[in-house]
């Protein structure tokens, strides 16, 4: 028994018309017989819309069932599988008996209650069926784990080898004892499906199959090299540049702050003369009022100085002018008052200059970052005709990359075939000269493989 786990997919509309089909994709002749699991049809064209209508229901699911919508989300819902007997056990080997292997293989890795498609094949000398399971559970959504699947489907290939009665792959016995022990084995690496069923129809010898198989695999190996290192340059290309513009977009409004700061203390020192000569006129005026007030003469000109008659002019009710009318003669007739007036007056004076200052660097700075929009939307441009260049670049080198895959998968389809076609022809004359050797061996003596007698000379 070989169980092959493939590379997992995110549509069942494309897997399942290969194993519905042939490899030509126009026929159907080696579709031996299909079976479902756990749908609602037997059809396995509907089987898969099912699916495929499972699959994309997996939000709903998950919330109906009171699972949370978290953790890492994955769209390769689906799983295919090869179970491959022995070609020797082709005789004997019924739909019932592969059935059971399916179920009991799906119940190894904890897919039992999935979704599952089963089609078996006859193209092959192995016998071998092809499982097409949705990972999505219909019950709650949540997807099957792909944790040490490949390791379970070999422990169970072990298991099923023993209750069948015979140990066919010895290695994989060897290798599961070692991982009993704690021992980390690795098997081989699993083979591209396209050269894993041409291997496994070509019947030449092995020194020749196990050079080829070598020789492509480096190639793969070289070419699976060169994608890892591709994409590991084109992510820190993009981590480097998404860096280099938060840089540039951090230092952009790092300058605009520096620059509306410098506006602002600019305006600042424009205003210090202004400053220096409130100070200046408010020291004056404190030196003439203290003068003035050691002569009544002077105390009367400081009161008519200080006392705004406009104010008392201006209030509308009675109330309001007496007030008014009180404070002003209060400042007639008291030091104190005057020299309180003299001071509210200049610190209205202040509170008017700086409120002035405090609005012209204001606007000096406002005039500063109304620059940095337009700054951020030629950044902007730039970051973006540098980010369309990147994703042409990239997109380049990984078809380049693609484009060494199909070359080499096309050399791989070639050298089987070529190898194929080898062991054919080799088979051909074998048989032609066993035909030739038999045709002689009854011909009587004298006679030719033609019946004409041997003519002497």
């Amino acid at each position: 028994m070989v169980p092959k786990i493939h590379a997992k997919g995110s549509g069942f509309g494309g897997i399942t018309q290969y194993v519905l089909h042939d490899k030509d994709a126009e026929t159907s002749e080696r579709v031996e017989w299909t079976e479902t699991v756990n749908l609602g049809t037997k059809n396995p064209e509907t089987a898969s819309r099912v699916m495929m209508a499972t699959s994309m229901d997996q939000d709903r699911l998950k919330k109906e069932a009171g699972v949370k919508a978290t953790g890492r989300k994955s769209k390769d819902h689906v799983l295919h599988v090869t179970l491959s007997w022995h070609a020797d056990e082709r005789e004997g080997l019924s739909k019932e008996e592969q059935i059971k292997a399916a179920k009991w293989f799906m119940r190894e890795i904890k897919a039992s209650d999935r979704q599952a498609l089963i089609v078996s094949h006859k193209d092959e000398p192995q016998p071998h069926i092809h499982l097409v399971i949705n990972r999505v559970s219909p019950k709650d959504g949540k997807i099957l784990p792909s944790s040490f699947e490949r390791l379970n489907a070999s422990k169970w290939a072990e298991k099923y080898e023993r209750e069948r009665g015979k140990i066919l792959c010895h290695n994989r016995v060897i290798n599961n004892a070692a991982r009993k022990r704690g021992e980390y084995v690795r098997g081989e690496k699993d083979l591209p499906r396209p050269l894993y069923e041409q291997t496994a129809t070509v019947a030449n010898d092995n020194t020749k199959k196990t050079a080829l198989l070598s020789e492509q695999r480096k190639k793969a190996a070289a070419i699976a090299k060169e994608q890892r290192e591709t994409k590991t340059r084109h992510r820190k290309e993009w981590q480097q540049m998404e860096a280099t513009a938060k840089t540039e977009r951090r230092e952009l409004q790092q300058q605009t702050k520096s620059d509306a700061a410098k506006a602002a203390q600019r305006v600042r020192d424009s205003y210090r003369e202004k400053w220096a000569h409130h100070h200046h006129e408010q020291e004056t005026a404190q030196a003439k009022f203290d003068a003035n007030e050691k002569t009544l003469r002077g105390r009367i000109e400081n009161a008519r100085k200080l006392v705004a008659w406009r104010d008392v002019l201006r209030r509308k009710t009675e109330t309001q002018r007496a007030t008014t009318i009180g404070a002003t003669f209060r400042v007639l007739a008291s030091e104190g008052a005057r020299r309180e007036a003299l001071s509210r007056q200049y610190k209205m004076k202040e509170a008017t200059l700086n409120r002035q200052q405090k609005a012209a660097e204001k606007a000096a700075a406002e005039q500063i970052k109304s620059q940095l929009s337009e700054k951020q939307v030629d950044q902007r441009r730039a970051y973006e005709q540098k980010r369309n260049a990147t994703i042409m670049k990239h997109r380049l080198e990984t078809a380049k990359v693609k484009t060494r895959w199909k070359a080499h998968e096309a050399k791989q389809r070639q050298d089987w075939g070529d190898l194929q076609k080898q062991d054919s022809r080799l088979a051909t004359l074998r048989a032609t000269s066993q035909r030739a050797a038999s045709s002689a061996s009854r011909q009587p003596p004298g006679r030719t493989a033609s019946g004409r007698k041997k003519r002497g000379r």
